[in-house]
């Protein structure tokens, strides 16, 4: 009985932790994709900006 208790006990932590760390790394990555997607929009901006001066 009291290894069950302890069973129970340890596979709710190891479900916490789990929680915890899928958030962390999904608040991390969106951080990342955000700097991403806004660096690579400037860097489409700027090489059209240059293309389209370069051509007329």
């Amino acid at each position: 009985m009291v290894y069950l208790i302890l069973i129970d006990f340890l596979l709710s932590l190891a479900t916490l932790y789990f929680v915890v760390v899928a958030t962390v790394a999904a608040l991390i990555e969106q951080h990342i994709v955000r700097k991403l997607i806004i660096f690579i929009g400037k860097s489409i901006a700027y090489h059209l900006h240059f293309s389209l001066y370069h051509i007329c």
